[in-house]
């Protein structure tokens, strides 16, 4: 067999702790590194004191067996058999071999280690020295394990080999946290039952004698229910890498314990799995803790005052990361433990300055305004501050303040002012019986431009204007609306005939009607009266526009009669003419309008017209009564109603009416405000 096979697989032996050691470069005199510290710390202790063993050389032939039988396979599975061919080969491999413990009891060399002294009879001769570690008895080796190894019943000159087929062998899981805790209970279970077991990977292979697998199949299941895991979140690669570093003096402190690293697929943050002795395992989760609790980046949550969410995540400064969520008030600080502490520390600084103050808006319109167009109101209120204002979409929620106390007693004061400001009013104001509506309703529009504030007339033609806008903005169209109807309003009424309403004040499409108004600011409204001779016709406006175009109407109609001839019941048809062919023939080239549906006829126009016709109609059909020179119009008092055949005496009656009683109630019915003081002028008067 070549060299180069035992460079691969053959291990250190550990005299100490008793198994094979693969690449320790702390390997020193037969110990393992962790054993070699231990037994050196021990043996300085001892200064002046013999060593228990030593190293020395011996003829195989001297050797003596301790055991009766050996297994044809050293216990990492390698047959004896290859062993014994490569020391044939080259003896030089004796060298890599671990040297065979050798223990001297009443003068004879007793073999601890059989396979190997089999392995060496079996390649050399008897006389061959080969390189041994010797023990001054029993006692300095292990008189425990000298007696169970002590076996032989030859004096140990022979040993028989025992065939791996008549052996019997297991394999059964082994969890990825149980290797140093089995190897450490199973001594016990080899030293009482003689079964063997050897680690494969993730395997455990219990070997020996069918009763032996047995027993030692139910031990590492004993050993199992005794083995305490647990497993800790370490969140992430900082905390790991610091675990890794801390745990290769922890697995001296406490050599039960194994760690297995495992990625979470659910969460990706990676988790430390511990499984051991109990009260060790305790030990090593508290200690990974600590450096988890040091090192990681993790999350911590804090609960903030109510309604204070907004003002930490948007005007609060931490000193390191973090997040606040609104709805739940809760800030969540990230970091390691120094980061998390800083962070609350300066939290801390802040929260007792902080104030909340809330106000209740349950008008839509008016909460939409107080954050304005992408919420340029909201800044203008809060500006120079860093004061947070939360403006609820719902009518039940509040108009929320949160920041520094100052600062919020300052912007509260903004905002209240802001919402007197804004609050929409809703006033009806009743117009007098005087007034007409379309007067008002033509200078709603101005009222409104001018006042900010929004003015309509009810469609249901109730006489009151509705006015809507904040207080300042109802409270000035108010103003405005009294002086448009006690100072600029004013109104005239005339009574005229109805023949001459739509001949010379209309006319044919309103023509006469338009160059009356102009450009004056009137309304013109025509009713019939009571009377069927009359139509009454009222003029309202301005009160110098009023009295213009009724002065215009009456130089108009005085220009104009009304007559009226009686004619004979049984002559009407013939005075009338197929088609009207009398009449026209009458009336041609003159400017007038007859009524002929009624006994006498109406007769009106210019009064030669007039006067021309009644003499070709006496002339025609003989002499007629003609009663002519009627009133066309009459000025009429707007509270009773009496009417006078020019304005002077109209307007002498209502100062005579409104002298005597200080108003027109009793007497003519006018209408006065209420605001004028006893005494003083009354519209009527002004006219």
């Amino acid at each position: 067999m070549p060299v180069a096979y035992w460079d691969e697989v053959v291990s250190e032996w550990c005299t100490a702790c008793r198994r094979y050691v693969k690449n320790d470069s702390n390997f020193y005199s037969g110990y393992c590194g962790a054993c070699w510290q231990k037994w050196n710390t021990k043996a300085k202790g001892r200064a002046g004191k013999q060593q228990p063993d030593q190293d020395d050389k011996l003829a195989i032939g001297d050797i003596l067996f301790s055991q009766a039988t050996i297994a044809d396979r050293f216990q990492d599975g390698r047959p004896i058999e290859k062993t014994i061919e490569a020391l044939r080969r080259d003896p030089t491999v004796i060298f890599k071999i671990p040297k065979i413990n050798v223990v001297d009891d009443d003068g004879k060399h007793v073999a601890m280690d059989n396979r190997r002294l089999y392995s060496f009879l079996m390649a050399f001769d008897d006389h061959y020295l080969v390189p041994v570690k010797r023990f001054a008895s029993k006692e300095h080796y292990g008189l425990a394990d000298f007696e169970r190894k002590a076996t032989s019943i030859c004096g140990g000159h022979l040993v028989q080999l025992r065939s791996q087929s008549h052996a019997h062998s297991e394999s059964v899981p082994l969890p990825a946290t149980a290797k140093s805790f089995l190897k450490m209970k199973w001594s016990e279970v080899r030293d009482h039952q003689g079964a063997c077991l050897r680690i494969q990977e993730d395997q455990v292979v219990i070997s020996g004698s069918q009763r032996q697998v047995e027993d030692g199949i139910k031990s590492y299941q004993r050993i199992l229910s005794l083995l305490h895991c647990d497993a800790i979140d370490l969140v992430d690669m900082r905390a790991k890498d610091g675990v890794r570093c801390s745990s290769h003096q922890w697995h001296v402190d406490y050599p039960t314990v194994d760690l297995s690293y495992v990625d979470s697929v659910a969460t990706g943050s990676p988790w430390l799995h511990l499984g051991g002795d109990a009260e060790e395992v305790a030990a090593v989760k508290g200690l990974a803790e600590k450096v988890v609790e040091d090192l990681a980046q993790k999350w911590e949550s804090l609960q903030l005052p109510h309604h204070t969410g907004g003002y930490f995540r948007w005007y609060c400064k931490l000193p390191g990361k973090y997040k606040v969520d609104e709805k739940s008030d809760l800030l969540e600080l990230k970091g390691n433990a120094a980061e998390r502490r800083r962070m609350s520390q300066a939290y801390e600084e802040l929260r007792h300055n902080i104030s909340t103050k809330q106000l209740q808006v349950d008008d839509n319109i008016l909460r939409s305004k107080l954050i304005g167009k992408e919420g340029v109101n909201i800044k203008q209120i809060r500006h120079n501050t860093s004061v947070h204002i939360h403006v609820g979409k719902d009518v039940d929620t509040s108009v929320r303040l949160a920041g520094p106390a100052d600062e919020v007693e300052r912007v509260l004061r903004r905002v209240r002012a802001f919402l007197q400001e804004h609050r929409q009013v809703v006033r009806e104001l009743p117009l007098p019986p005087h007034v007409a509506p379309g007067f008002v309703a033509s200078r709603l529009r101005k009222l409104g431009a001018e006042s900010e504030a929004r003015l309509q007339l009810p469609r249901d033609g109730t006489p009151t204007v509705k006015v809507r806008g904040n207080q300042r903005q109802v409270d000035y169209a108010e103003e405005l609306l009294d002086e448009l109807i006690y100072v600029k309003f004013g109104m005239v009424k005339l009574k005229v005939i109805k023949q001459l309403v739509s001949d010379f004040i209309v006319g044919k499409n309103g023509i006469h009607m338009r160059s009356l108004k102009g450009e004056r600011d009137v309304h013109v409204q025509i009713n019939d009266s009571p009377c069927h001779a009359w139509s009454d016709c009222f003029i309202t406006g301005s009160l110098q526009d009023c009295v213009a175009v009724s002065e215009e109407i009456s130089v108009r109609l005085r220009r104009y009669t009304v007559a009226s001839i009686p004619v004979d019941p049984s002559r009407v048809g013939l005075m009338i003419g197929k088609g009207g062919a009398n009449i026209k023939a009458l009336k041609e080239g003159l400017d007038i309008r007859e009524d002929t549906r009624q006994n006498p006829w109406t007769i009106s126009g210019p009064k030669q017209d007039v006067l021309q016709f009644f003499d070709r109609f006496q002339a025609r059909f003989g002499p007629s009564f003609f009663s002519g020179g009627l009133e066309p119009w009459r000025f009429a008092c707007v509270g009773c109603g009496e009417d006078f055949p020019a304005m002077e005496l109209m307007m002498a009656h209502v100062k005579e009416q409104s002298c005597s009683a200080r108003t027109c109630m009793s007497g003519c019915g006018a209408y006065f405000p209420p605001k004028l003081a006893v005494g003083s002028t009354s519209p009527c008067a002004r006219w």
